[in-house]
């Protein structure tokens, strides 16, 4: 955003305004799991989400309009924690716990 009168133009985004997907409770293990995160009202920045602190690898689809697709695969016996950051601010009430079911 240009400010009238200054040389200098300001940029700002709210990690409230992202929109995270339901993210599934119980997972299977070895198999997928999606979820999505609309970043289009939030402002500009960067959107970063690391699982079990990096240890479990994410793919990232880029959907359209600051939409973004994550999926994982849990390969680990622990709960899995996800946790999203915008601009390296942690999103407030979104580290979530994920139990792996058992594989039948």
């Amino acid at each position: 955003m240009d400010m009238y009168g200054s040389p200098f133009s300001l940029q700002a985004y709210d990690t409230n305004r992202l929109i995270v997907s339901d993210i599934p409770r119980f997972i299977i293990f070895n198999q997928p799991v999606e979820f999505t995160i609309d970043a289009s009202k939030a402002g500009d920045g960067q959107l970063e989400v690391d699982i079990n602190n990096g240890s479990v690898p994410n793919r990232v689809k880029k959907l359209g309009n600051s939409k973004y697709q994550f999926t994982f695969i849990p390969i680990l016996n622990d709960p899995h924690i996800i946790s999203i950051k915008l601009n390296g601010h942690q999103i407030s009430g979104r580290k979530i716990n994920i139990f792996k079911l058992k594989n039948y």
